[in-house]
């Protein structure tokens, strides 16, 4: 199974507000979801997206967006990222909170979720 290391960072924000991820590639977007919401300390009461190669993707939310695809259907490891690649995660639209997720190294074995961030390295 390949695993992939995608760094988070809030866009805008300083000092930088970041978190390292080790994400198994058939997480699905709809999962990652959850798991950026757990990593960043938030609660899900806004609306999200995920921007990847100029197409949007996410979880219908009444007064929200529609999506043409289910999230729990698009998995990491469809898009074939490569070392550098960026997606943008957008989530309280009005807030403008943006999350630039970027892939870092190529492949590591399987293992526990583990979240690096500025302060603190936990193992889920």
């Amino acid at each position: 199974m390949d695993v992939y290391q995608l760094k988070i960072a809030l866009r805008g924000i300083s000092p930088m507000v970041w978190r390292r991820l080790k994400i198994a590639g058939n997480t699905d977007l709809g999962d990652l979801h959850t798991i950026i919401q757990l990593a960043m300390g938030w609660k899900d009461y806004h609306l999200h997206t995920f921007r990847i190669y100029a197409k949007d993707y996410g979880t219908y939310k009444p007064g929200g967006t529609l999506f043409e695809d289910d999230p729990k259907k698009v998995f990491l490891s469809d898009f074939r990222f490569r070392v550098g690649d960026r997606f943008e995660y957008a989530y309280d639209f009005t807030a403008g909170w943006v999350v630039w997720c970027k892939k870092w190294n190529e492949h590591f074995q399987a293992c526990p979720l583990q979240i690096f961030s500025d302060r603190t390295v936990t193992l889920v």
